[in-house]
């Protein structure tokens, strides 16, 4: 029975990582959720600026509790609460070059 995930093999995987390469950006496998979470906790330096984006996978896999503990400085909260148009938008373009 198939639990409807997307199983990727090995060549694939190595395609995929090479066309990322290209780009700069690395690829990093888990095997579900809790090690895509743990993964990506041990990338990010405690006490460092976090701003995100909406990401239904980083919310399922509790990404967004995560940055909410004090371990980071999770900007998005903040800058979600500025009534000002404008200001929103300048913060969060100001948070994203920093």
């Amino acid at each position: 029975m198939s639990s409807g995930a997307f199983q990727a093999g090995p060549e694939l995987m190595q395609q995929l990582a090479k066309a990322l390469g290209i780009r700069g950006i690395s690829l990093l496998y888990a095997r579900d959720g809790r090690e895509a979470l743990a993964q990506l906790c041990e990338r990010i330096p405690r006490g460092a600026r976090v701003m995100n984006g909406g990401s239904a996978t980083l919310e399922k896999i509790g990404f967004f509790s995560e940055l909410g503990t004090g371990r980071y400085q999770w900007l998005r909260p903040a800058i979600t609460a500025i009534d000002d148009r404008e200001e929103r938008i300048r913060a969060r373009r100001e948070a994203h070059v920093r």
